[in-house]
């Protein structure tokens, strides 16, 4: 017992000679735990009771290949880095519903979600003035899907689609008819439409009477040789193209992978634009998404993504 007493003195002894050397140098080693507590107390952060080394917060441009070497590297602080990734753009994606207008129920289920999708009617379809009456109410993106000629003929674009022997009166005249079937619109797609997106004359003729009504064009690239993007943007008009087909498999499961890839795009690129369909399938699949990884970025109305 007197051992462990002498020990204890000795150890005492030591540490008060150590505080006091301390005190004399001026050095006060609770000093740096209360200038921080002055400090979270200005800022409003949480008290700290220990030093914390906050992590490399690499900033990266989007849509351009990463070069460590050139990387911009910043350290912040906890509340810092929180407001950084708060204030980061998130990536956005543009889903367009084509074929509206044929589905009171889906097309009314759809239009209900929670999502700001876009949505593209057919011209001559039986609800199409009613659903994009509301569609324009609720805030969400009216496009004209304007149907085309396929390369496929066992498959039927619908009335009044644009033909490659149409001549340029009569494709004018088609067009002027299908954009007054559509209230509210403020774009237009195509319908089908592999066989006369590849015609260049047609297509430009197509783009000169968007732009006269001051409507945006977005390419469904339905075929790699689509001249419609292009003819867009030689002619200055707003434009964009479709990145992926939501629902060719008509399985929630498959549609949410679709989204996935489309957002994982979004990413890499900044926006990206998606179609779907009036399925119940992608009805599911949209439901779905709104609750969960669309969450995770911005939906955007269409117009947003065009250029």
């Amino acid at each position: 017992m007197m051992v462990n007493k002498s020990r204890t003195a000795v150890w005492v002894a030591v540490v008060l000679s150590l505080l006091a050397a301390m005190l004399l140098s001026g050095c006060n080693p609770f000093q740096e735990h209360a200038e921080q507590n002055k400090t979270d107390a200005r800022t409003g952060g949480v008290v700290a009771t220990h030093l914390l080394v906050a992590p490399l917060i690499i900033h990266a441009r989007a849509g351009k290949p990463r070069n460590a070497e050139n990387e911009a590297v910043s350290i912040a602080e906890p509340e810092q880095q929180h407001k950084a990734i708060q204030s980061s753009p998130a990536p956005r994606i543009a889903i367009i519903i084509d074929d509206m207008g044929f589905h009171r129920q889906l097309g009314d289920q759809l239009l209900g979600l929670d999502l700001n999708l876009s949505f593209s009617f057919l011209p001559h379809a039986p609800f199409t003035t009613e659903q994009a009456r509301t569609a324009h109410r609720a805030g969400r993106d009216v496009l004209v899907h304007l149907p085309m000629e396929p390369k496929d003929i066992s498959w039927d674009p619908g009335p009044g689609a644009l033909m490659v022997v149409d001549t340029p009166e009569v494709i004018r005249e088609k067009i002027e008819k299908m954009l007054a079937a559509v209230p509210h619109a403020i774009g237009a797609n195509n319908h089908m439409g592999s066989r006369f997106t590849e015609e260049q004359a047609a297509m430009r003729l197509v783009i000169a009477t968007l732009q006269k009504h001051s409507l945006f064009f977005i390419d469904s690239f339905t075929s790699i040789d689509s001249q419609g993007l292009q003819a867009a943007q030689r002619s200055g008009l707003p434009s964009a193209r479709r990145h992926l087909f939501l629902d060719n498999d008509q399985d929630p499961d498959l549609i949410l992978d679709q989204i996935v890839k489309l957002i994982a795009l979004a990413r890499q690129q900044g926006t990206a634009i998606g179609i779907g369909h009036p399925y119940p399938a992608t009805l599911k699949a949209l439901y779905r998404c709104q609750k969960t990884i669309c969450r995770e970025i911005e939906v955007v109305g269409v117009h947003q993504l065009v250029r």
